[in-house]
């Protein structure tokens, strides 16, 4: 039907286009330029506002209808609080829908993954009939370069593979020392930053930049073994924690050039911030690979933290015991992933815990009882002790449910594929929103908006399958890095709730958007009061 409907105005258009009476002295080629570019405008026309309304066999799935011109949903979801609350919206009007299809801009449709059992297919039993779409590939891969985001089919399940035992449980334990140092600067800090207050007693501190430089600490120790503020190259002005701070907290010009690059080209145009970014780029990618190099050539494979231990060491073990094999490139866009993915999902999941639990003194009060419990049992508390704190596990789980660090995941229809009775055709964009399915009243109860840790102790057969909580995916896309944000999270909660309370100053409810990761907007300004 498209294919006659295009040849049939693609005929009117370029007849009219040449008719007799313009057609004197035009050259053929300017003919062939009219009739292409009629046809071209056509194809367009009908693919934006013919084939989403009238046409395409998705259109009878359930859809918002207040629509803005050309832009579909987009304008409504970046004047919303959250960059989720049209999503919620949509789920609570239909809560048992496989998916809810909406309209972005271009008037480009995109399916919002909604069900449990839509869930499940999607990133476990069909999760390689999609793929990042190209968009995101752009927006995120000049960065990060290819490394495990992005790699498909067989290709991502050997590197799944070979990646499963750097990421090891045990791996991960051997990783505690490097929290609690990383937790006693950050006690060191807030201790210091009370008694330097004219109050002397408490202090009020920004959580947001706070813990976005921690986190970052953090993994680069945890990661490379190196200090971010000492990790330089030769030819840079800047260090490592300089070039990646820019990429992520560029001028306004430079955000909007890197969010209209993942459509259009514009890294070519000779602009300041184009300059800067390539730079900033390069300068990390060198840092890496000349710290990869001299591990090789030294032979040396353990890093420079307190334990000695880091993810780069395990991955050169596993590469010494022939358990995983990978070029210069692949090691250093696999660290990159890892210190991105790593630092975003643990700063942003310790600026939300610490916004909920100011708002909740009851609840503070129930951990540090829980904690100081397991204290006086044992000299100090090890990774096994942390991870056998119920309430604490509860805590964690109810913000990140509530709350979930990550917004979206965005992928594309590889093949035909049917999922629930619904047929997706190949080049279909799909969007998992982790609140979506974690805010759900048919899976969590009518409560399921509400901050409640409680709700862990006794799951519903319906909440307590995986499925329902994917603030770190699931399936064989499922975070790699689980168990190290976890452990880190807990690490450093722990130390600060047996030492201060907090208070709120500024409560969550604004969120920065549009925006990756779910972010207070101007930040989250926390009372810190010494016990």
């Amino acid at each position: 039907m498209l294919v006659q409907i295009i040849t049939v105005l693609s005929a009117l258009g370029a007849a009219a286009a040449v008719s007799p009476k313009h057609s004197a002295g035009l050259p053929a080629f300017s003919y062939f330029l009219v009739f292409l570019g009629t046809q071209c405008l056509i194809v367009q026309v009908y693919r934006i506002f013919i084939w989403p309304f009238y046409v395409s066999p998705l259109r009878h799935l359930p859809t918002p209808e207040n629509n803005t011109f050309f832009l579909g949903q987009l304008v409504n979801q970046t004047r919303r609080p959250s960059p989720n609350t049209e999503f919620l919206s949509w789920m609570r009007r239909w809560p048992d829908a496989s998916f809810i299809r909406y309209l972005t801009f271009a008037n480009s449709e995109v399916l919002l993954v909604n069900s449990l059992s839509a869930h499940r297919q999607v990133v476990q039993t069909k999760c390689y009939s999609f793929e990042k779409p190209i968009w995101f590939k752009r927006l995120l891969g000049e960065i990060t370069g290819n490394g495990l985001l992005f790699s498909v089919g067989d290709a991502h399940k050997a590197q799944k593979r070979q990646l499963s035992g750097p990421f090891s449980p045990s791996n991960i334990r051997q990783l505690y020392p490097v929290f609690r140092e990383k937790s006693a600067e950050l006690i060191s800090y807030l201790e210091a930053s009370v008694s330097g207050s004219p109050s002397g007693d408490f202090c009020v501190l920004d959580m947001d930049s706070l813990f976005i430089k921690t986190a970052l600490d953090v993994i680069g120790v945890a990661a490379l073994g190196v200090d971010l503020n000492n990790m330089s190259s030769q030819g840079s002005s800047l260090n490592f924690f300089d070039n990646y701070h820019y990429l992520f907290h560029q001028p306004e010009l430079g955000s909007l050039v890197t969010l209209l690059n993942a459509f259009v080209p514009l890294r070519w145009m000779p602009l300041e911030v184009n300059r800067k970014f390539r730079r900033a780029v390069a300068d990390i990618r060198n840092m890496l690979q000349e710290l990869v190099r001299e591990r090789f050539k030294s032979g040396k494979r353990a890093g420079a933290g307190e334990s000695g231990k880091d993810i780069l060491t395990f991955m050169l073990q596993a590469m010494d015991s022939g358990d995983a094999k990978w070029t210069e490139e692949e090691l250093v866009d696999h660290l990159l992933q890892f210190v991105t993915a790593g630092h975003e999902t643990a700063a942003t999941s310790l600026v939300l815990i610490m916004g909920t639990l100011a708002a909740e003194p009851q609840c503070q009060a129930r951990l540090r009882e829980e904690i100081w419990k397991a204290m006086a049992q044992t000299s100090e508390l090890d990774a096994h002790a942390l991870d056998a704190l119920p309430y604490l596990n509860n805590v964690i789980r109810e913000v990140l449910r509530v709350s979930s660090p990550a917004l979206m995941v965005p992928s594309e229809a590889q093949n035909d594929v049917e999922i629930d009775g619904v047929l997706i055709p190949k080049g279909t964009a799909l969007m998992i929103a982790p609140q979506v399915i974690q805010h759900n009243p048919l899976i969590w109860g009518p409560d399921a908006a509400e901050f409640k840790p409680e709700r862990w102790e006794h799951l519903s057969e319906t909440a307590a399958i995986p499925y329902a909580f994917e603030a770190f995916h699931n399936g064989p896309r499922s975070c790699l890095g689980k168990g190290l944000a976890m452990l880190q999270i807990k690490t450093l909660m722990a130390d600060m709730l047996t030492r201060f309370s907090f208070e709120p100053v500024d409560r969550m409810g604004v969120f920065e958007n549009p925006s990756f990761t779910l972010r207070p907007k101007g930040g989250l300004r926390i009372k810190v009061k010494r016990l």
